[in-house]
């Protein structure tokens, strides 16, 4: 978002603008009603060691063409949709470093202020790091968030099919009830079925913004067999969830 400001700063560039925290940005483009963004036009960023002081330094080349837009999105009312490609892309915080390739459309909706809603969806979306490769298959994940209070309250619902090593292969995912949060709390209010081979599957239902209970059905006839009692703690920690 900020670099799609810059451009409309700049019209179609190429130029190249410091990050807020050490790094570049090289913003180009084709646009054609410049310094207005209309469907269409394409934007290509090109980030060098770019930190803007959120605690990620990224590098490679994102890809931008214009899918939708209301409004201005130099205000604070409007709705932007990308259509986003990612190409050799490292995003490194202070532990870790990953790599981000695949396509995805971003939609950003101010409309409706104080409510923001923020949308990540696409065919295939893939993150890896040393430990592990996450791939996202016609996946959808929304956030929305209720701006006009204090804590803010967050509500997000996502559906997708998730490939992963530490999950034995793949698992299907779609929110049952939404998961709901105030602030940077954990969420208080939520259930996501999980599906694995076999139509094993694992649900997560949020009990409030502390326990967790795990209903198990591990031979996929749709009889629960276990219930397990947790943590967000413990599962944002080393514990884990296998669906096999």
């Amino acid at each position: 978002t900020r670099a799609g400001m810059l451009a409309l700063e700049v019209a179609v560039g190429p130029v190249t603008e410091p990050c807020d925290s050490g790094g570049t940005v090289r913003i180009s483009g084709d646009l054609a009603n410049p310094p207005n963004l209309t469907v269409g036009d394409t934007l290509t960023l090109r980030f060098s060691n770019c930190d803007d002081g959120d605690g990620n330094v990224i590098n490679g080349r994102l890809d931008i063409v214009i899918r939708d837009i209301v409004g201005d999105p130099l205000t604070d009312i409007y709705r932007l949709a990308l259509d986003a490609k990612f190409t050799d892309v490292t995003v490194a915080d202070a532990t870790d470093s990953y790599e981000v390739s695949g396509d995805a459309t971003v939609t950003e909706d101010t409309l409706a202020l104080p409510i923001v809603l923020l949308v990540l969806s696409g065919e295939r979306l893939e993150f890896g790091s040393q430990d592990e490769v996450l791939t996202l298959f016609d996946f959808s994940q929304s956030l929305e968030v209720d701006t006009g209070i204090i804590p803010d309250r967050k509500v997000a619902d996502a559906f997708g099919t998730l490939a992963s090593k530490l999950l034995g292969g793949r698992v299907d995912y779609e929110t049952a009830l939404s998961i709901e949060a105030s602030g940077d709390a954990d969420p208080d209010t939520g259930e996501v079925p999980i599906t694995g081979a076999e139509n094993s599957m694992v649900t997560i239902v949020i009990l409030d913004g502390t326990a967790v209970r795990l209903d198990v059905d591990s031979d996929g006839d749709g009889i629960i067999d276990d219930m397990q009692f947790t943590t967000w703690a413990a599962l944002s920690g080393e514990a884990g969830v296998n669906v096999q």
